[in-house]
């Protein structure tokens, strides 16, 4: 089965090399890695109630 469209989703894991190495099994590719905190996430802790948010993503793609 071809994955046609992935708009966008988030998904928060305990181990992100092994999800990000069974999703890279699935043929998605590595679009970007990175740290995420500061002002941006302080906007954000308003609307998920959580405090204090510094996070590992790795941002994945379809090849097409």
């Amino acid at each position: 089965m071809k994955i046609r469209k992935i708009d966008h989703v988030g998904i928060i894991v305990n181990d992100l090399p092994a999800a990000k190495a069974f999703f890279l099994d699935f043929g998605l590719e590595v679009l970007g890695e990175g740290k995420v905190e500061g002002e941006w996430v302080k906007r954000m802790e308003r609307v998920i109630g959580l405090h204090d948010i510094k996070e590992d993503v790795a941002k994945l793609r379809t090849s097409d």
